[in-house]
């Protein structure tokens, strides 16, 4: 899979909130102006940098938009929950935690770069167009994930108690069909 190079802060932030989404519509759009259908291992390192700056972008813009303070705010949420506090108590907590993220400036997602060797292998036969799909539907999953986590104010033993019957033996979200695609086509990973 593609790799990114994000601030330490957020990489546990990532890696949650890709397992807290849900499926959306995919209104991301990856578009580096290369050929879609020249392949991954047939780029020029300015074009794989270009590639790559096209996806760093994409997804620098869109989680601008995010509040990445709302998962550290939600896990202060159920570590309250879990220890049975009250609802005013469990919204407290999560207020708490989501202002020590704004504070610290933990919320702040930015990709920095991609990992771009791994394209350049020879079994990589993944096109410019199967690497956009793919990324955007990773970007759209992270957006969709931060947007179904609840405000603070809204958390309620309840609603955690809701959450969790509504994920009780649910399996983790499948990759998207664009990314298996992908996959298929650079089977050592991109």
């Amino acid at each position: 899979m593609m790799s990114f190079n994000a601030n330490s802060r957020t990489c546990a932030f990532l890696l949650a909130i890709a397992f807290l989404s849900g499926c959306g519509g995919n209104s991301v759009v990856v578009d580096s102006g290369l050929p879609p259908d020249k392949k991954a291992n047939e780029l020029t390192t300015d074009e794989a940098d270009q590639l790559c700056d096209a996806t760093v972008e994409t997804a620098n813009t869109e989680l601008a938009a995010v509040d990445a303070c709302k998962l550290p705010g939600y896990t202060g949420a159920l570590l309250a929950y879990a220890s049975g506090a009250s609802d005013e108590d469990i919204q407290a907590a999560c207020q708490e935690s989501y202002d020590d993220c704004e504070e610290s400036g933990a919320g702040d997602i930015e990709f920095q770069s991609c990992n771009t060797t791994t394209m350049a292998q020879e079994s990589c036969e993944m096109t410019v167009a199967q690497y956009e799909a793919c990324t955007a539907d990773q970007i759209q999953l992270l957006v969709d994930g931060y947007g179904e986590i609840p405000s603070c104010g809204s958390i309620t033993a309840a609603r955690i108690e809701a959450d969790q019957e509504a994920t009780e033996g649910e399996e983790p979200q499948e990759t998207s069909a664009a990314c298996q695609e992908a996959e298929a086509a650079c089977p050592d990973g991109f």
